[in-house]
């Protein structure tokens, strides 16, 4: 009987000791890749809407008529 408890005693260990740790682990990752998946999205579609008022911000800002870049006088 000590021979069977010793053999599934160690079976057991060698399945619920280091293996429920790696499995734990992936979880937690699976879970964290979800999460910022989840994050992302919001911002790729923040990229796309806000995409045309940056374009039309930077064209406004490199326009010399508007003096913010290319004037005369140089702030020192």
């Amino acid at each position: 009987m000590d021979t069977i408890e010793a053999f599934f005693g160690k079976l057991a260990d060698f399945l619920w000791g280091d293996w429920l740790l790696f499995a734990l682990v992936n979880l937690v990752w699976s879970v964290q890749d979800v999460a910022l998946g989840l994050l992302i999205i919001p911002n790729i579609l923040a990229l796309i809407c806000m995409g045309p008022r940056v374009r039309q911000t930077i064209k406004e800002f490199l326009n010399p008529q508007n003096g913010y870049v290319g004037s005369e006088e140089r702030v020192k």
